[in-house]
């Protein structure tokens, strides 16, 4: 109704500002305990919006004087050879947990939080090699940000105690309705999104993201929700705009 009656700003402002709220509570939380917090992570279904939201607690604890350290879980992948297969198919699954090496992360992580000099990895997918930033090592002030499908689970940096990591789940959390009669679920519109994502920055047609969507979330039912409970915040990143936005790709 508010984009009918040329109102399509506020609609804009009312979405930006429930986020702002959450974002709020969500910053409160961690730097009333940012002494015991090392590891902050961040973890969500496929398109919940991991990359850009982890971007985002990073600038506001940055507005708090502290400087985190962004670290992708998708930089420690094993190459293809050693990832476990898709049951029944000679395919890599690069959802499972072993497709990530578990011991080096948590040796990297574990060595930062001493305050050693590591280097940190960058994974390179087209060549499936590693490769290494400059060394470096943590200053003060400056917690460790993660991000990756599995970064609720307490097999990802095993040495870190529990009451030093903060666990956040992120998703769209609100069925959208077209009309009285035509919702469209939370599961559609993270599929909408990976297509346009996947259209617009990876020239992958439509077609081939949904025939791939059924593993996407096989996976996120194996290895996301039952860590849910571990969660010491539930994010909602869901903007009620988006679908006006989507109308224009």
């Amino acid at each position: 109704e508010k984009v009918k009656n040329n109102k399509s700003e506020e609609f804009i402002r009312i979405g930006e500002g429930k986020f702002a709220s959450q974002m709020e509570d969500l910053i409160d939380q961690i730097t009333s305990d940012i002494k015991n917090i090392k590891l902050i992570c961040v973890a969500g279904p496929s398109s919940s919006g991991k990359t850009t939201f982890t971007g985002k607690v990073k600038q506001e604890l940055m507005k708090k004087g502290y400087e985190p350290l962004m670290i992708s879980m998708d930089d420690f992948y094993m190459h293809q050879d050693k990832v476990p297969r898709i049951e029944g198919t000679d395919k890599p699954d690069f959802e499972h947990i072993e497709a990530l090496d578990l011991p080096y992360f948590d040796e990297v992580i574990l060595k930062l939080t001493k305050g050693e000099e590591v280097k940190l990895p960058i994974w390179d997918f087209a060549r499936q090699e590693r490769k290494f930033k400059d060394p470096m090592k943590l200053k003060e002030k400056q917690p460790i940000l993660i991000e990756g499908i599995h970064g609720l689970n307490d097999r990802v940096a095993a040495s870190i105690p529990k009451r030093n990591k903060f666990k956040i789940f992120i998703s769209p959390l609100k069925q959208i309705n077209i009309d009285d009669h035509t919702p469209v679920s939370i599961t559609d519109l993270r599929l909408i999104r990976r297509m346009v994502r996947d259209f617009v920055d990876r020239g992958v047609t439509p077609e081939k993201t949904i025939k791939m969507w059924p593993s996407v979330r096989e996976g996120e039912f194996k290895w996301i929700y039952p860590n849910l409970p571990l969660a010491n915040f539930i994010f909602n990143t869901q903007l009620d705009y988006e679908t006006n936005v989507y109308a224009k790709v």
